[in-house]
């Protein structure tokens, strides 16, 4: 069968390789559409070759076909079955899986990046982390699944409650997948940072009620006018590695800022380079500091959301292209292309 391997820093190519076999608790899946996540961008970029060896099968947002279950699966999915996957893979013996924290299982896995991935013809996978799509999800919208997941996570760790002000840092992939779940908490004010304009445009969208160009506007002197002068209740960093902003302080800095006292910070981006931030009035605003890792068991309600129309994967995904051409897709989502949010890869096209 073919895959897309990865087999030096910034090359793929088409490589022969033999076809996965079924197993009692495996399906075969035939993948449909891949998305290109955040993460993929930095293994193709060679920022993980220490975790990741050559050649790689990228891959671990996606959709596809069941071609083969075992009788143990078969009640559940069937041949023929659309379905999508959960890529966390934990071990479910270590201490922290047996008290149900999976996603911070001391070997956890993600599949497509620790394992290879769907940008492939057949992959295998295991049948519990295997989900069957709503009759009204399409294959092409399905691999946002897991970014809805990871926004989900965030938004329950942050105790999100209905009429907060809610302060978004960065309107990327997860950022905008963010705005997206958390417009639907009612928000009292939800407001989205970033130095793009295509990308605050699909802000607003997507249900932030303003939109803050950090290039063109004191960001913490707005946030301030626009509660009050209390700052916001929540702020969501979803920055990962910043661009650098003339008079801007970083975005770990600038959420500590633009808190109210007794606020909470939740914090994804995970950035390489350590950020300063004001720990005096940190501690002075007595405010919580959260972080928040991939998902746990957040599937079944980001599905739920995406067949009742409550979701808008269709304004996030602004490209798809036959995965034929990712040498080309990653190679100008490399270039700083900010007019190219989430990428999605026709993985029934190889030329």
């Amino acid at each position: 069968m073919r895959t897309l391997a990865l087999v030096r820093r910034g090359e793929f190519t088409i490589r022969e390789v033999p076809a996965p076999e079924s197993s009692p608790s495996h399906v075969l899946l035939a993948p449909r559409y891949v998305g290109i996540c955040g993460t993929d961008v930095h293994v193709y970029l060679g920022e993980f070759e220490e975790r990741i060896p050559y050649p790689a099968v990228l891959g671990h947002e996606f959709s596809g076909v069941i071609v083969e279950a075992s009788k143990e699966a078969a009640a559940r999915l069937t041949p023929g079955t659309h379905a999508a996957f959960d890529p966390v893979l934990p071990c479910g013996r270590c201490g922290l899986c047996q008290v149900g924290k999976l996603n911070q299982c001391l070997s956890v896995k993600t599949f497509g990046l620790d394992t290879d991935g769907a940008m492939a013809e057949l992959v295998s996978l295991p049948a519990e982390r295997v989900y069957p799509l709503p009759q009204n999800v399409s294959f092409q919208e399905a691999p946002m699944l897991e970014l809805y997941t990871v926004a989900l996570h965030a938004v329950r760790k942050a105790q999100l409650e209905a009429a907060e002000k809610v302060v978004v840092l960065g309107a990327g992939r997860l950022g905008l997948s963010l705005i997206d779940v958390i417009s639907k908490t009612t928000p009292a004010l939800l407001a989205a940072v970033d130095v793009a304009r295509s990308r605050l445009e699909l802000a607003g969208k997507l249900g932030a009620t303003h939109t803050l160009d950090a290039r063109k506007s004191d960001v913490v002197e707005e946030v301030k006018r626009l509660t009050g002068g209390l700052g916001a209740d929540v702020v969501f960093e979803a920055v990962g590695d910043p661009e650098p902003v003339t008079d801007q302080p970083p975005p770990l800095h600038q959420a500590v800022l633009i808190l109210r006292p007794g606020g909470r910070i939740l914090a994804m981006g995970q950035a390489e380079a350590s950020q300063a931030i004001p720990w005096k009035q940190l501690v002075l605003k007595e405010a919580a500091v959260i972080t928040s890792r991939t998902s746990l068991g957040e599937m079944p309600r980001a599905l739920a959301l995406m067949a009742a129309a409550k979701l808008h994967p269709e304004l996030i995904i602004t490209h798809e292209f036959p995965v034929g051409q990712a040498p080309e897709v990653f190679a100008r989502l490399t270039s700083g292309e900010k007019t190219m949010v989430k990428v999605v890869l026709d993985v029934s096209e190889w030329s």
